[in-house]
């Protein structure tokens, strides 16, 4: 299935171009201060993608007037399970744009992975590739960026603040001109009715302290990462109750993303989100209970090298004999926000609280005999 992504090189809209945020705006970093990034870019058969991307990426300013504030940056591609030609549309952009910005300081690779899985590209670029850096950021293949000082500003939020341990930016739906006005509508229905939490972590783009997740594992196969990483986050890998203080959004700078094109995609993207906040759920009950002094992490990396199927193996056995396991508190928490609303606010949202959570029942429906079939784990 396509995945929501921007458009190909040389179909980006006018609108798209990045802006820059003014002298208020930004956030400063010290000239000078060594610091050690890491970029890793996941793409599964993103090769219509990517160009958009790295054009994106190296309009930043990190690499112009900010370059100086950095040791070293290194962008890695990890096409993983690719089919079309991710890996050599990518190796051309990355040698382009280097070679025109000729620093010492900027350096690049490709590092191929046989099988698709966003987890376990996601544990080769961190733990293998972007080992040792002093932060690290994550980037899709089908994003760019709105403004040139995004990844900057994102930074900045990291190194002053010593208790955030993940900074991310706003998430921009950014429809093509191709895309039906009704099904874009439809796409941000979903999103008033559901907007993002203050610590949700966007899995698209953010940045992170390498120390942080270098100490954290990715089951392969789990359909919701982001969330996943955002309770390893704020718990401190199950060793402690939620800080939301770890988790911080810079909300002057953003990203853009295209959102689902299709009935069939918006279904199967929230039916995704569905399966993959219950398989969580499932993990977090585990980990809570057997985490211990030495934290989630090294538990998870140790079950899984002694057993790759680890994970596949405890969701089968926590559903088993079970009729229902899709947490559906999200949905009673929809009427009662809507109850606490004024009652004129509340008769205009009523429609679409009340149509959101008949979907999202029917969803939920769907999800459930999903898992109960096995067929959870791996979802996309």
């Amino acid at each position: 299935m396509r995945r929501c992504g921007v458009q190909a090189r040389g179909q980006v809209p006018a609108a798209w171009k990045p802006t820059s945020m003014n002298d208020e705006g930004e956030n400063g970093m010290p000239e000078g201060s060594g610091i050690r990034l890491g970029i890793g870019i996941l793409a599964h058969n993103e090769a219509e993608t990517l160009p958009v991307l790295v054009d994106s990426l190296f309009g930043q300013s990190i690499f112009h007037r900010h370059l100086p504030s950095y040791a070293d940056i290194h962008v890695v591609c990890v096409p993983n399970g690719c089919t079309d030609a991710t890996a050599e549309v990518v190796r051309a952009a990355l040698k382009e744009h280097t070679n025109e910005l000729a620093s010492r300081r900027v350096t690049w690779s490709v590092a191929e992975l046989p099988s698709p899985g966003k987890a376990v590209a996601w544990n080769h670029c961190v733990h293998r590739l972007l080992a040792g850096y002093d932060y690290i950021c994550v980037v899709d293949a089908d994003i760019m960026f709105a403004q040139d000082d995004t990844v900057h500003a994102v930074l900045s939020r990291l190194v002053d603040d010593p208790q955030a341990c993940v900074a991310s930016d706003m998430p921009l739906k950014r429809p093509s001109a191709s895309t039906w006005s009704w099904l874009s509508r439809l796409s941000e229905f979903f999103s008033r009715v559901n907007p993002p939490g203050p610590t949700q972590i966007c899995g698209q783009f953010y940045c992170a302290r390498g120390s942080v997740l270098q100490s954290i594992w990715m089951p392969p196969g789990m359909p919701v990462e982001d969330g996943f990483l955002r309770a390893m986050v704020i718990t401190n890998e199950f060793r402690q109750s939620e800080d939301p203080r770890r988790i911080v959004r810079e909300s002057r700078v953003s990203h853009f993303f295209e959102p689902c094109q299709s009935v069939r995609e918006i279904w199967h993207h929230k039916k995704r989100l569905v399966i993959g906040t219950a398989l969580n759920s499932l993990l977090f009950r585990y980990l809570w209970q057997h985490a211990g002094a030495n934290g989630a992490g090294q538990l998870l990396r140790e079950q899984l090298e002694r057993d790759p199927k680890w994970f596949s193996n405890l969701i089968l056995k926590e559903v088993q004999g079970q009729r229902w396991v899709v947490p559906m508190g999200h949905i009673p928490r929809q009427i009662r926000d809507l109850r606490a609303l004024p009652i004129r606010h509340a008769i205009r949202r009523a429609p679409f609280t009340l149509g959101s959570s008949v979907v999202e029942a029917l969803i939920a429906l769907s999800a459930n005999r999903t898992i109960r079939r096995g067929f959870g784990l791996g979802y996309w």
